[in-house]
């Protein structure tokens, strides 16, 4: 029978193991669930890529990893040696499997922002750019992940010193992983800088987007904690001691690179919720003699989705028609025939928006004029004011009659097609639409 390693949790001996099962928990349901509303969103908008694969790869990578790193807990990792002797062995196995694990994961974190760059960045040389660093990464990221499967030779003498055999110098080895890995954050996380200031956005969005990438300081900041505490880890003789530190900090910079990760696939509906937390998501309803105080939008409305092309803003020209109201108290001798009136001007309106569409060359609108409903003012004929904004057609119709703006697009706008992945401009979007 396999002797029984000491308790996670026990007190009677110096015991960092409940600090390190601490962390892999709170970390791995964060990052679980960040991981997972970024999969249901896109799944729900069938959006797909390489990316979202990569990101994948990444997250079960670190689930098997945190895994070996609870299992290694057990058998009694963060406690010293002497207390754990019938099962130290296994205690560094599977942190030696951990290992393993932390090389692959970094590889694939920084695969998935490659792919999303290749995805929403169309110019061929920053393609090439990416593509090129892609390829030192997977190399690099290779050679150190079998480096560290045969870190001794045999491969078994990693966690049982006592067989004849030769291992490498783990400060060196560590070392210069953690330079390559902590290089390559810093080159990943700058690389779109300069492609997002050249992008034709609004000071706001470039910042937002910006900041969304910028995150990736705090993955560096824990590979830069991580190099400090690995000193000590490598040159400890007492492994499932001296390394709990170096292993807290692996953990919290693996789940921290995969959250960042999801982040800009997650910039739209963190945008919707958060325009839903001020209100934003609620149009207020506006006056109609407000109306005239709106600026009107450079934007073509095609069904469920905008384009933010560009757009003419067509009005047709009218003329002030002097209805003749009827005085209090008085019968207007037309008005048995008010039906036919509203019919014939309902007509014209019609007629006035088609032929305000048809002429493309019109540059600016002329002002057009406006009525109040005879049911709003007292008996008297209404003097009619001349307007400079095309939301309110004067029509003698003895009222008044709204109409949208009209616009004209020169741009076709194409139509969602589902599976297809997320473009620019849709990954760009104000997170108002879906």
């Amino acid at each position: 029978m396999a002797p029984e390693p000491p308790s996670i949790w026990t007190t009677s001996i110096p015991n960092e193991s409940p600090r390190l099962v601490i962390v892999c928990i709170v970390f791995l349901l964060l990052t679980t669930a960040v991981v997972s509303a970024r999969f249901s969103w896109r799944w729900v908008h069938r959006q797909r890529g390489l990316d979202d694969v990569m990101c994948l790869c990444a997250y079960t990578i670190l689930l098997l990893a945190t895994i070996f790193a609870g299992v290694s807990a057990h058998y009694g990792f963060g406690k010293h040696m002497r207390d754990i002797k019938p099962t130290s062995s296994k205690a560094v196995q599977f942190f030696y499997l951990y290992q393993i694990c932390y090389k692959l994961l970094g590889m694939f974190t920084k695969l998935t922002f490659s792919f999303l760059y290749l995805r929403i960045f169309n110019q061929k040389w920053f393609h090439r750019l990416v593509k090129s660093i892609a390829s030192i990464i997977v190399l690099g990221s290779l050679a150190f992940t079998l480096a560290t499967v045969f870190t001794c030779i045999p491969v078994h003498k990693v966690w049982n010193r006592k067989i004849p055999g030769r291992c490498t110098n783990n400060t060196a080895f560590w070392f210069s992983h953690a330079a390559f890995n902590t290089f390559f954050d810093v080159v990943i996380y700058i690389l779109p800088m300069p492609m997002i200031r050249t992008l034709k956005l609004a000071r706001g969005q470039k910042l937002g987007l910006i900041s969304i990438f910028s995150l990736g300081a705090f993955v560096i900041a824990a590979s830069i904690v991580r190099m400090v505490m690995l000193r000590g880890s490598a040159l400890t003789r007492d492994p499932t001691w001296g390394s709990v530190q170096a292993l807290m900090w692996t953990e919290i910079e693996g789940n921290t690179s995969v959250i960042i990760c999801c982040l800009p696939a997650l910039r739209v509906p963190f945008l919707t919720a958060w325009h839903r937390a001020r209100g934003a998501g609620r149009r207020p309803e506006t006056p109609p003699q407000m109306m005239r105080a709106h600026h009107h939008r450079d934007l073509t409305w095609d069904g469920p989705h905008q384009s933010t092309s560009e757009a003419h803003h067509l009005s047709a020209p009218t003329r002030a028609v002097q209805p003749n109201v009827p005085a209090q108290g008085k019968a207007s001798p037309t008005s048995g025939s008010g039906e036919s009136k509203i019919s014939r001007s309902t007509d014209s309106w019609y007629r006035q928006i088609l032929h305000s569409v048809n002429r493309d060359d019109m540059e600016e609108a002329e002002p057009i004029t406006r009525v109040l409903s005879s049911d709003q003012q007292p008996a008297a004929t209404v003097e009619h004011q001349i307007t400079n904004e095309p939301n309110v057609l004067e029509l003698g119709m003895g009222g008044i009659v709204k109409t949208t703006d009209v616009h004209v697009s020169t741009t076709q706008i194409t139509p969602r097609i589902p599976g297809r992945a997320l473009t620019l401009q849709e990954f760009l979007g104000d997170g108002k639409g879906s």
